[in-house]
């Protein structure tokens, strides 16, 4: 049986084809080696808040939907790895904004 040899390589960025003739970059964040950088869902969703529960504290993902998938935005354990795009998200939208704040209170 043959074994393959899969080259890795590291990327400030990727583009996926969201639609017919429409492609669009997004920046590779540090997803902890928790979450994935992107997937294909049928789900609907503008944003999504994603938490994975661990013994010392919780680490949240912030994902954002383009055409068919959702895209890593920012993962995060503590208020200060938060980027700004992610920042921005929390501001604009008041649900993740209350979730967030009462997963951070329960993370002390």
């Amino acid at each position: 049986m043959a074994h393959q040899v899969y080259d890795l390589i590291e990327c400030e960025s990727f583009s996926l084809r969201i639609s017919s003739g429409e492609y669009q970059s997004f920046m590779v964040v540090d997803n902890k080696k928790l979450f994935h950088h992107f997937r294909k869902t049928n789900e609907d969703f503008k944003y999504r808040l994603v938490t994975h529960l661990c013994f010392d504290s919780p680490i949240f993902a912030i994902y954002k939907k383009a055409g068919d998938f959702e895209i890593l935005v920012c993962a995060f354990s503590e208020a200060k790895e938060i980027n700004s795009e992610a920042k921005e998200i929390i501001k604009k939208s008041e649900k993740l904004r209350m979730s967030f704040q009462g997963l951070m209170e329960y993370s002390k």
